[in-house]
């Protein structure tokens, strides 16, 4: 068992590939709190130097839709080892069973993603970027209609490439089943591509997709199949798939499924504000097809260089010449 000096672990509630849940308290002030550890062994561990600090921008967070994390803890010693938080208990339940019980309208289907995209930008304002947004791992009040990321991403993709490398090798993509649906093109390893903050803006338009249309946007037919499906496949768009979605709507779901990270929204700010366009539109009953072209309203949450090559197509012409010519003159 995990003993850490300041709580007390009561009992397991919940396991998965990759995570373990716990309920305990703080022995201090009695007051009850969740632990959610993710295990790692020795290996992984020796190659996540920093990768606990990395989870350090959620503390003190102070957003209304982001569960609060008190505690970030390298748990290097005993029979089990890894990264554990300690965040708010919550009774609330998952998107996905939210989803199941209801028939959601398309206000509330707005409203839903409008609370996502705040979620997000106070994530981003703060510095941190998710890499594991998914359905389980967002929760909602049924009572009150608040949503909230109550989860976070393992340690194998929130730290350094080592540890998917790592992890790779050790059978399989590496990637946890429950995330790989949702990972964006350049966490798959299979493009060139830095991961930044559009990576978040990836998985929550696959979040949308299913939130509007009741159906996933990719084919969900093994794993290779899956990331194949993020880094080259088009899916149709949600107004195809539900022709009452409007085009505004559909257009915003497609630009977060941008393959290119610079295609995508580039901030969170930006997002919500093309989802409150289209919130007030509907609620006064005004068409929102007109002269809507999504992201106007956005601008870079930072600075970045781009990953794309600008002013060398003549010497890219040139080399593509040459090759041509080398292959036709070879002796073989």
């Amino acid at each position: 068992m995990i003993t850490l000096p300041e709580y007390e672990i009561i009992r397991q509630t919940r396991s998965g590939p990759g995570f373990i849940r716990f309920s305990g308290r703080h022995i201090a002030s009695s007051q009850p709190v969740a632990f959610h550890f993710f295990p790692l062994d020795h290996a992984m561990l020796a190659e996540s130097v920093g990768m606990a600090e990395a989870y350090e921008g959620l503390k003190g967070l102070g957003s209304n839709h982001v569960s609060p994390v008190h505690a970030v803890e390298k748990i290097t010693e005993g029979p089990q080892t890894g990264i554990l938080l300690v965040i708010s208990p919550s009774e609330n339940i998952s998107l996905v069973e939210y989803r199941r019980r209801a028939e959601l309208s398309l206000p509330d289907c707005l409203d839903i993603a409008i609370q996502l995209a705040t979620a997000v930008n106070d994530m981003h304002q703060a510095g941190f970027i998710h890499k594991g947004l998914v359905p389980s791992g967002i929760e909602i009040d049924p009572a009150e209609k608040i949503v909230r990321v109550n989860d976070f991403a393992p340690p194998v993709l929130m730290g350094p490439p080592s540890i998917l490398y790592y992890a790779q090798h050790m059978g399989g993509l590496g990637i946890p089943e429950r995330h790989l649906p949702y990972i964006s093109p350049e966490q798959t390893g299979r493009m060139n591509r830095r991961i930044g903050f559009q990576t978040d803006f990836y998985s929550l338009g696959i979040i949308l997709y299913e939130l509007f249309t009741g159906t996933p946007p990719l084919s969900r037919d093994g794993p290779e199949k899956i990331v194949h499906g993020h880094v080259a496949h088009r899916p149709p768009s949600p107004a195809e798939i539900s022709p009452g979605i409007p085009a505004p709507i559909s257009d915003i779901i497609m630009k977060l499924l941008a393959k290119d990270p610079e295609h995508r929204y580039q901030s969170a700010y930006g997002l919500r504000a093309d989802l409150k366009f289209c919130q007030e539109r509907i609620a006064d009953a005004v068409a929102i097809e007109e002269a809507f072209s999504p992201g106007d309203r956005d601008a870079p949450e930072a600075f970045g260089l781009s990953d794309e090559i600008f002013g060398r197509h003549a010497a890219i012409n040139r080399l593509k010449r040459e090759f041509v010519l080398s292959a036709r003159m070879a002796p073989w």
